[in-house]
């Protein structure tokens, strides 16, 4: 297998080594991995942005609960499409060239989205943009990755995944503090305006990092050798439980939250207030498990997170007060948000180098997957008579099951050491 260094010098560009540490090298690894969680920005304003303007946008465009209803679907199943095959298209033809592609793809549908006022053309553009998100995710990720030696990585992938929770605080400030003057179609253009603004600068500044040489016969991923040889199959399939549980929790709360706060006679402020604590409060415990992980306390950042999730969940459903709900909200970022996030500091460390992306989307796709079914379940339970507090029985039993296995995971995987640690 030919190492990091060897394939950047292979290729004639590629970012510095990992384990340079000079001046320059230190300043060009930081300014690649800002851009890119200043792309994963437009990613946190997707479903943000779709929960909080859904009441304006229903009205304006005339459009019935399921509708509204399955244009959500109709993006997560973009989502879950994109994560599927993007990251090994960006392994095989380039992760740079991926990201690029896909964001001009999401920036254009954004753009159509803001513009229309038929439900067939929201549709088209809430899959589009979906599917180029989807598939631009992992390959950021994996960018971003490469960009560092294995002691600080989980810091710089939290770096990236924070710029998506950065998206969606920035959606909840714009909708709150611009109510009566921002609209939907605004937020809509922030997005569109954010996927293309920095694509120039991420095009020169961030360097293409295949560990495959496309001239070394290794170039076609192999996804059987990747996901399962090698003893990685258990491992892959824990990862994919883990990643679909916390994101049934993470997109139950985020979807339903709304309308679960409202219910208890909260005002749209407070709802708006509250869902913007996620965000921040996501941002910097996610950082705090990396640095944990990185420092060689691996089961101990997940323990935090997923323990931590039960009393956040259970919170959440008693809050009736504003402040509470504040605090709930926060609670749910530090815990049920941040170990999702958490989980994307993982997975590559559990996988060969030049398949990165490969194996991120992967792992994303069973957390889009996980997405789908969430708010479906949660929405098909309450009509069904189910309390508030019974969505804990729902809840409660994932955020077990991922804890336990992502434990497992980390077990297995730093006992017997992966492949680039």
């Amino acid at each position: 297998m030919m190492t990091e260094r060897s394939v950047s010098e292979t290729l004639g560009r590629g970012p510095p080594s990992p384990g340079d540490q000079s001046a320059p090298a230190r300043r060009r690894q930081g300014i690649a991995i800002m851009l890119c969680a200043l792309l994963a920005v437009s990613e946190g304003f997707c479903l943000p942005s779709i929960g909080l303007t859904g009441a304006s946008l229903m009205r304006e465009i005339k459009l019935a609960q399921n509708q509204f209803g399955l244009s959500i679907t109709v993006m997560l199943a973009g989502f879950f499409i994109g994560t599927s095959c993007g990251g090994v298209m960006g392994d095989r033809h380039g992760r740079n060239r991926m990201v690029l592609c896909t964001f001009l793809i999401v920036a254009l549908f954004w753009s159509v989205g803001a513009t229309t006022s038929r439900f067939s053309w929201l549709l088209i553009s809430r899959f589009a943009v979906g599917l180029g998100l989807g598939a631009a995710f992992p390959n950021l990720i994996a960018l971003a990755a490469a960009q560092v030696s294995p002691q600080v990585r989980g810091r710089a992938i939290a770096i990236v995944t924070g710029g998506g929770a950065v998206g969606g605080l920035s959606a909840a400030v714009m909708i709150v503090f611009g109510a009566g003057t921002i609209t939907w179609r605004g937020v809509y253009w922030a997005a569109a305006l954010l996927a293309a603004l920095f694509l120039p600068f991420f095009t020169y500044l961030v360097p293409d990092c295949r560990e495959i040489d496309p001239d070394s016969g290794q170039f076609r991923i192999d996804l059987r050798k990747i996901l399962i040889a090698e003893g990685r199959l258990p491992v892959t399939l824990l990862l994919a439980c883990a990643n679909f549980c916390l994101a049934f929790n993470m997109n139950a709360i985020a979807s339903w939250s709304p309308v679960l706060l409202g219910a208890r006679g909260l005002s749209d402020q407070t709802i708006g207030f509250a869902t913007a604590m996620v965000g921040p409060c996501a941002m910097l415990a996610n950082f705090s498990y990396a640095t944990l992980f990185d420092r060689g306390f691996r089961k101990a950042s997940a323990t935090i997170a997923g323990l931590g999730s039960v009393p956040a969940l259970i919170f959440f459903f008693a809050a009736q007060t504003p402040i509470a709900a504040l605090l709930a909200m926060g609670s749910i970022g530090l815990t049920v948000i941040a170990g999702q996030l958490l989980l994307f500091s993982i997975v590559p460390a559990c996988y060969p180098p030049e398949a990165r992306a490969t194996s991120l989307g992967a792992a994303m796709a069973a957390s889009r997957l996980g997405a789908i079914v969430a708010p479906i379940t949660l929405g098909f339970a309450l009509r069904s008579g189910v309390s508030q507090a019974g969505l804990l029985a729902f809840m409660l039993p994932a955020a077990g099951i991922a804890l336990m296995c992502t434990l497992f995971v980390l077990g297995s995987v730093f006992r017997r050491r992966a492949p680039d640690l």
